[in-house]
């Protein structure tokens, strides 16, 4: 087992992140623990580092309409716990997985290599060392093409009944975010008031057996834009329209949603609502 690098060596700087960024390739991470709680701050630490992250229990299956990540971090405290990385490696899923076990498990470390680890990082381990081995396996695994969801030109969040923090979501959904909202809630993690309060409305529609609708909004100016007519006028013939699907409570959590986003073909698309 590789000694761990003295991540206060200046010379790694260049390889780790220095600030909130959004990753150029929108790359998914799946952590999988029963106890997710006690990795809380390496999770907000990827987040805030522009990685996509869904945190769910360590087991199979996984749930259908979760997106196939880029690598996986799986914490198995005990060799007992190896079983699942087995488990994946036959299924036949090439990603790499990172597993988070304990020093003081002997053996520990040649057992997850041999169940098929990538590496194996021994706890305590600190957020910084571990994004500096995520940007590693991630530069070293081969590229793949867009998921089939955004190929397709569609895009998934997974969001927070209560606050409407955003647990997850996905490169498209990221990037269509961005251009339709000015206003930055989505910047700092959380939907904007409007698409907030339609998710709460339809939330009480679902629970009172009414059909599902959709919400569907214009592209928002930046107070501080000068857009030319001709981009205006572009601007003014997009939509983007927001489904909201339930999910297993035991895949992504008690009280989320997971919210569909696509823009729809111009002959087909309702009055949009006014965003302010």
């Amino acid at each position: 087992m590789p000694s761990t690098p003295d991540l206060d060596d200046p010379s790694l700087a260049p390889l780790l992140p220095s600030a909130p960024l959004v990753s150029a390739h929108g790359e998914r991470i799946l952590l999988l623990s029963a106890l997710p709680q006690a990795w809380a701050a390496h999770a907000d630490a990827m987040e805030e580092s522009g990685y996509g992250v869904v945190v769910l229990p360590p087991r199979l299956p996984l749930p259908p309409e979760l997106e196939a990540p880029d690598l996986i971090l799986l914490d198995a405290p005990e060799p007992k716990h190896l079983g699942l990385l087995a488990r994946l490696r036959e299924a036949g899923l090439t990603v790499p997985i990172l597993v988070l076990c304990l020093a003081g498990v002997e053996g520990m470390p040649a057992s997850a290599m041999k169940a098929g680890a990538s590496d194996c990082l021994l706890a305590p381990v600190r957020p910084r060392e571990l994004l500096l081995r995520l940007a590693a396996h991630l530069r070293r695994a081969p590229s793949k093409p867009r998921s089939a969801l955004d190929a397709f030109g569609h895009a998934s969040m997974a969001v927070r009944e209560t606050d409407g923090w955003c647990v997850w979501q996905t490169a498209l959904a990221r990037t269509l975010m961005a251009e339709f909202f000015s206003g930055g809630h989505f910047e700092r993690g959380r939907l904007p008031p409007e698409l907030l309060l339609w998710m709460h409305r339809e939330v009480l529609r679902r629970r009172v057996g009414a059909e599902p609708g959709e919400l569907t909004v214009l592209p928002q100016l930046r107070p501080d834009s000068r857009p030319s007519t001709a981009a205006l006028v572009a601007r003014s013939e997009r939509r983007l329209s927001f489904s909201l699907r339930a999910v297993d409570p035991d895949a992504l959590g008690e009280g989320q949603w997971l919210i569909v986003l696509h823009e729809p073909a111009e002959e087909s698309t309702p009055k949009p609502a006014a965003t302010p």
